[in-house]
């Protein structure tokens, strides 16, 4: 992608936010900029095997 400007992010834990549209712009960029972005899931990646699950540690 030579010629390109791109622009990458990746957010630390004081940027997560839980929202559609309510958090402030991290960055402003121009019409045609790459964005490399990061992205985490809703348990911001504390499940690593299924020991981390709450279901796999309760009795039901």
């Amino acid at each position: 992608m030579s010629g390109l400007e791109v622009l990458s992010f990746g957010p630390t834990p004081e940027q997560y936010a839980w929202t559609c549209g309510g958090a402030a712009p991290v960055a402003r960029i121009q019409p045609g900029t790459v964005v490399r972005l990061f992205t985490k899931d809703c348990l911001v990646g504390r499940v690593r095997s299924e020991r981390d699950l709450r279901s796999a540690n309760s009795r039901i």
